[in-house]
């Protein structure tokens, strides 16, 4: 079996394995921001004191939707 460097390999089996990982880094990685961004703003309502409820049902459909175009972006 031969070894095969991959500066010699052809430019769109490179590109195919570089678009590959970016799929399979990027989705993940959005939903770990994302979930951060929403655990932020939880905590930013309790230390002010709001009660929230309203103002995070509008944050949560806000994320689901940044999430359902981040699922047709990268699959």
């Amino acid at each position: 079996m031969a070894v095969h460097n991959i500066l010699t390999w052809p430019m769109p089996i490179t590109q195919q394995v570089v678009d590959s990982v970016k799929q399979t880094l990027t989705k993940p990685l959005l939903e770990c921001i994302l979930t951060l961004i929403q655990q932020t703003a939880e905590i930013l309502l309790i230390i002010a004191g709001q009660d929230g409820k309203v103002v995070m049902a509008q944050m949560v459909w806000q994320v689901g939707l940044v999430q359902m175009v981040g699922h047709h972006t990268y699959i």
